[in-house]
């Protein structure tokens, strides 16, 4: 009887709210996931996204606070490209992000992955499917700003080689052209905008 009515006072006091409008239990678990967060934000980022897409969560906005924490995490590349199933198929949680649109948010998840990891996007899933060519339209803008010079020009062989500038032969990607949106720019203009001091 006596332990009956210890675990009932336990129960009700773990489940009174306090004036936040949070019960114990709630602002424990709180509590925990933020500490997890703090030593293991890759870790809370992919948790994350997995939560989201199982509905656990309502949306994917938690994600943001991790991203700059999580690109700190050595291991952060490793863990994006890991094979996980997502319903009936073999992906990863890269494609997975760069096939969301609201992942392709100005200066958002996708921008700062790509930004520290240059190739990441050239990567293929367990399908075969590259990232870059698998991306929603606004995540592929981003991964274009992070990855091409001036946003416009995909750099190939180095030209010349000066004590202040370097030329390059660019490749002009232009999503909005017909066709398969590339050019290869190999003109005085082109040169000009390439002819920058490189740092």
């Amino acid at each position: 009887k006596i332990e009956e009515c210890d675990i009932e006072v336990v129960k009700s006091l773990a489940t009174a709210k306090d004036l936040s409008g949070s019960s114990a239990i709630e602002t424990a678990v709180e509590k925990i996931q933020t500490a997890l967060c703090d030593r293991l934000p890759a870790d809370a980022l992919l948790s994350m996204l997995h939560c989201a897409e199982k509905g656990k969560i309502k949306s994917y906005e938690p994600m943001y606070q991790f991203i700059d924490a999580a690109l700190s995490d050595p291991h952060i590349e490793q863990m994006l490209l890991q094979t996980y199933e997502a319903g009936s198929s073999l992906t990863t949680a890269w494609h997975r992000i760069v096939n969301m649109e609201s992942m392709g948010n100005d200066n958002g998840i996708v921008f700062k992955i790509a930004r520290v990891f240059r190739n990441i996007h050239k990567r293929k899933d367990p399908q075969g499917r590259i990232a870059y060519n698998i991306a929603d339209a606004k995540c592929k803008n981003q991964i274009n700003l992070a990855t091409l010079f001036c946003g416009k020009y995909r750099l190939g062989e180095k030209l010349h080689q000066s004590r202040t500038c370097m030329v390059f032969l660019a490749e002009r990607i232009n999503e909005n052209s017909r066709g398969n949106g590339r050019d290869i720019v190999a003109d005085k203009t082109a040169t000009d905008v390439t002819k920058k001091n490189i740092e």
